[in-house]
């Protein structure tokens, strides 16, 4: 069947140039996070709407991220932006996933990340019980593909190790 998910967020703000006072101000209503999805067949997800879409064990940044440098774990003031985005997984097995993803559009005008162009991204994911990875090919409309992908390993209780890193060109770094 057909399932969603929605979140949204509502915030007033003040004019800078005088004081707070009520009615002064004004009201902004946006979708932060909404989604359909589509199970057709049991390994096959289609998915669509606007969401936050991370990944991987980093903790400050997560350079095989091409959606989202910032993780916004260090800072749980800063609502990370939904964006539009379309999805197709297919998972032949319990342990293995692949996506083909294509963000169309910015989820939100006031958005901090520099403006963003579309982006197809094709994501290979596998897991066990002690480890995780991914591999990421992305490709934002007029750049050249970039690659990345993240691991993480639990070698004991006291014990995680993780890494997460990316080869090409980001121009939202400059």
């Amino acid at each position: 069947g057909v399932r969603s998910a929605w979140g949204g967020r509502e915030e007033h703000r003040f004019p800078r140039e005088r004081e707070n006072t009520p009615g002064d101000g004004e009201h902004e209503l946006w979708l932060n996070e909404g989604k359909l999805r589509w199970k057709p067949v049991h390994s096959l997800h289609l998915q669509a709407g606007r969401e936050i879409w991370s990944w991987g064990p980093s903790m400050f940044w997560s350079p095989s991220n091409p959606f989202y440098l910032a993780t916004g774990k260090n800072n749980p003031q800063r609502e990370l932006p939904g964006r539009d985005m379309v999805r197709a997984s297919w998972m032949p097995a319990d342990n293995v996933a692949l996506t083909l993803a294509n963000n169309f559009a910015s989820g939100h005008p006031r958005d901090p990340e520099p403006l963003q162009r579309k982006l197809s991204l094709l994501k290979l994911d596998l897991n066990n019980n002690e480890a995780s990875g991914s591999l990421i090919a992305s490709r934002r409309e007029g750049e050249l593909w970039r690659f990345g992908g993240y691991g993480q390993w639990t070698a004991s209780d006291a014990l995680l190790l993780y890494a997460d890193a990316s080869y090409g060109k980001r121009t939202d770094l400059l």
